[in-house]
């Protein structure tokens, strides 16, 4: 058996201080018996093609899953993701060698065609973007709300300044996500037998995005004992994972396999992503133009009304219409016959694109002029600075840099991908150009504290199996194929390598 126990978006530096403060005892136990490997990581460029290229041993420049909101060139529009073709994941690929998975909340997954075991979504808790209540087969949903309890809590995040009400909710929420996961997977660990488990420990996902500190919060208006709680909330929340981990493990033979990771990471945020659209408006209009933006309309509705107001018309709407009002409004009102660039949706870094003549439905720049386009934008975005500090970009990388310009997703991905400086972006009231002019923050961006970073790792903890000997360039996509490697899987198409080894 191999237990893949993701212990999701952690911050290392944190980890470690827990571990010096002993509030860690089950990661603790596992560093004594295992190894730690550093992992390569799409969250370097694209934060959102982590957990499908996690899940599958697939490369981005394969499966074009990058984020949750995606363009499609033949419709001129903004699609759920969705509506695009999924990469394989590994209890599918198992599947069809006779191996059963358990795989509980897979983030962001989808519903499998065939039986693989059991696979559960919205055990911990229900999102609407990312983990939807689905069971396969659905007499384990039954199993499972025996074990749980049938109402699971919604965990949505609003977009937008934090309301500290809503924040003291969601805190509750996830405190109890942990056990969740536990009380379901040693339930059905022990009405059958799997060869592969897989359980996504989500808690500290969430709650680094919200928790990461108070920056987005007026801390002079916050009572001490309000404040005492929301500071010590991320920790709280890795403790709670922690002992889940402990009781999962007691369920599992002696013998077993273990990799528990983290495929990206957390720390402070650092997107400036709200900005991008009047940022490239100047540098392709050389003046801000704000209606013109493509990504300005969900970011200026997001700063007009207060995030408790959206938070109720959301659930109103329901899952379905949410996204698609949220795809809707990332074009609303945007000029095609004269848009030459704009901006993808994203919450991480930057993207753009051409509306390229021949790809998109509606392009009107000629391909022969898009090089010399990209140059125009590239250079343009990199004069800008935060308003009183340093540089606002640290690159702006070509697509074909980052995937490869034969790669079969390529006509899917955006053109560029900006990344921001490694600086706090939180309290960021506006960016200036030297050559454009300034741009004021609308509302506050995300109202995220904390955001991805580019930090992956896996602890390896060989039970039959041992360490494969490597060269230090141990990456995510090498965990499907460990699993694949290990327990008979096929391993056609996939790009990694295993970490174990029989």
């Amino acid at each position: 058996m191999l237990a893949i126990l993701q212990f999701d978006a952690l911050n290392r530096s944190f980890v470690d201080q827990l571990l010096g403060e002993g509030r860690l005892p089950t990661l603790a136990g596992l560093v004594e018996r295992g190894e730690w490997r550093s992992l390569k990581t799409p969250a370097s460029h694209f934060a959102g093609a982590t957990q499908p290229t996690h899940y599958s041993g697939i490369e981005l420049g394969t499966h074009a899953q990058h984020y949750l909101l995606q363009w499609s060139p033949q419709e001129q529009r903004i699609r759920f993701r969705r509506s695009f073709e999924f990469p394989e994941p590994t209890w599918e690929r198992l599947a069809r060698a006779g191996r059963r998975t358990l795989m509980i909340d897979p983030y962001e997954g989808h519903l499998p065609p065939q039986p693989v075991g059991v696979v559960a979504s919205g055990v911990q808790f229900r999102n609407y973007l990312g983990l939807e209540p689905w069971t396969s087969p659905r007499a384990a949903g039954r199993t499972i709300d025996r074990l749980v309890g049938r109402r699971r809590p919604y965990v949505e995040e609003v977009f937008g300044r934090p309301h500290v009400p809503s924040l003291l909710a969601l805190r509750r929420r996830l405190a109890g996500a942990p056990g969740r996961l536990a009380d379901a997977a040693v339930g059905l660990l022990a009405e059958s037998s799997f060869n592969l488990i897989w359980l996504t420990f989500l808690s500290c996902h969430i709650g680094g995005h919200q928790f990461w500190n108070l920056s987005q919060l007026d801390e002079d208006a916050l009572d001490a004992p309000t404040k005492r709680i929301l500071e010590g909330t991320l920790g709280e929340l890795y403790e709670g994972v922690d002992h889940a981990l402990g009781r999962v493990l007691n369920a599992l033979p002696d013998d077993a396999d273990l990799i528990i990771d983290s495929p990206l990471g957390m720390g402070e945020n650092t997107s400036r992503a709200d900005f991008l659209g009047q940022m490239l408006d100047a540098v392709i209009e050389g003046r801000i133009e704000p209606k013109r933006s493509a990504s300005v309309p969900l970011w200026r509705l997001r700063a007009a009304m207060p995030t408790q107001v959206r938070g109720r018309i959301t659930r109103t709407l329901g899952p379905a219409l949410s996204r698609e009002v949220m795809a809707r409004t990332s074009v609303a009102g945007v000029d095609w016959s004269r848009t030459r660039a704009f901006v993808l949706p994203s919450d991480h870094h930057g993207q753009v694109r051409l509306n390229l003549r021949g790809r998109e439905r509606d392009g009107i720049v000629d391909p022969g002029e898009a090089e010399e386009l990209c140059e125009r934008i590239a250079t343009g975005l990199r004069t800008f600075r935060d308003f009183g500090g340093g540089p606002a970009i640290a690159g702006v990388d070509r697509i074909e840099d980052i995937v490869g310009a034969d790669a079969p997703a390529r006509p899917l991905l955006p053109d560029l991908l900006v990344r921001w400086a490694e600086t706090p972006s939180t309290r960021l009231e506006a960016v200036v150009s030297p050559e454009y002019g300034q741009i004021e923050r609308a509302g506050q961006g995300s109202g995220r504290p904390g955001g991805h970073t580019a930090e992956a790792w896996a602890l390896l903890v060989p039970g039959r199996s041992r360490i494969a000997t490597r060269s230090g360039d141990e990456d995510v996509i090498d965990v499907a194929a460990t699993a694949c490697a290990l327990l008979g899987g096929d391993m056609a198409g996939l790009a990694g390598a295993p970490l174990l080894e029989l």
